[in-house]
């Protein structure tokens, strides 16, 4: 089977279902994860984002959402989802929570982060940018990254 992609705001994400990724093997291993919180020599790892993270949260819309829901179509549920630079997670995570699917984010800003844990509880999120984070390292059966 050929991976799926989607492009939303010029942003591409890929990826190929499979059967063999399990929440709960994946949430055994984000629980070993180191969470990342500091900043090596006063270096801002979110690039920004943490400065402007409130004013992100009360701008977001719902513009490539219904692209978004037709990618995830072919998601099922017990499946693994990973959102890479999930900021606060409007409009989406809570689409795929919905259908059953694993949801797993990552974003640099610790305001995001804790933004997108009291909306969807139901979904893990770890601090840490996209260059060092430990998910890549792990399988998942679908990866969206939007911006």
């Amino acid at each position: 089977m050929l991976p799926n992609w989607v492009i939303v705001n010029g942003v591409s994400s890929c990826f190929k279902p499979t059967n063999h990724s399990k929440r709960t093997h994946i949430t055994a291993l984000v629980s070993r994860e180191r969470l990342v919180t500091s900043q090596k020599n006063g270096e801002d790892f979110s690039n920004g984002w943490e400065a402007i993270a409130q004013d992100f949260i009360a701008s977001r819309s719902s513009i490539g959402l219904a692209t978004i829901k037709n990618w995830g179509k072919t998601l099922e549920q017990g499946q693994v989802l990973l959102d890479v630079g999930c900021g606060f997670g409007e409009p989406y995570p809570q689409y795929f929570i919905d259908k059953g699917v694993n949801v797993f984010g990552i974003d640099a800003s610790k305001t995001l982060v804790h933004e997108y844990e009291r909306r969807f509880p139901a979904a893990i999120v770890k601090c840490a940018s996209a260059e060092t984070s430990p998910f890549f390292n792990k399988k998942f059966d679908a990866i969206i990254s939007v911006g």
